[in-house]
């Protein structure tokens, strides 16, 4: 008996130790997805800094309205532009830079879209820029703190105008605190029952 509580207790603490690492060893490192790698042009989407981009009527643009480096929207008239970013794991996302090209007041917001599968988790919208072409930080507000598999930006062209964007900023995700808690029960359990048996 005192043989299955040893090797139940140190299975217990295994679990735990593998339940509270084991997002950490699947999530990617913080990273930042700058379109400086890519082409400029009409975008067919790519991998950049362990994101997967996938996009449709995309352009990435080259340092022009504000943003010093390369940036991202489209130049597709009155359409919607999707961009999707996945990662081999679970991750967080943090903002984005937003700049106005400043040809009309027209152009639409940047909308962030957080999944978790396919259940939409949570959105921030990221309104155009007030003042034109200074890129602007917009940090997460409602997506803040969440672990995603998938985030979505949208942003919508009015005319030869779309709000673009820059430097969309991730980070690690972080255990949930339900198999953390699990984790710590069964750990609790091996122990009592190794100390029990021992009296």
């Amino acid at each position: 008996m005192r043989i299955l509580a040893r090797w139940f207790a140190k299975a217990a603490r295994l679990a735990a130790i593998a339940a509270l690492f084991g997002v950490a060893a699947t999530s990617p490192k913080a990273a930042v997805v700058t379109f400086d790698g890519f082409p400029t042009g009409p975008f067919a989407g790519g991998v950049e800094d362990g994101f997967t981009v996938a996009v449709s009527n995309a352009t990435v643009w080259e340092p022009i309205y504000g943003f010093p480096t390369q940036s991202a929207g489209t130049d597709v008239i009155n359409v919607t532009a999707t961009f999707s970013f996945t990662a081999a794991g679970p991750f967080q996302f943090l903002g984005i830079d937003l700049v106005d090209p400043g040809f009309d007041s027209k152009s639409g917001p940047v909308i962030a879209a957080g999944y978790r599968g396919a259940t939409l988790i949570a959105t921030d919208v990221f309104l155009r820029p007030g003042i034109k072409r200074v890129p602007i930080i917009r940090t997460a507000t409602n997506l803040a703190g969440l672990n995603l598999n998938r985030l979505v930006l949208t942003t919508a062209s009015s005319g030869a105008q779309t709000t673009l964007f820059d430097n969309v900023r991730f980070a690690s995700a972080v255990p949930e605190p339900a198999p953390i808690a699990l984790a710590g029960v069964v750990v609790l359990g091996g122990i009592l029952l190794g100390r029990r048996r021992r009296v």
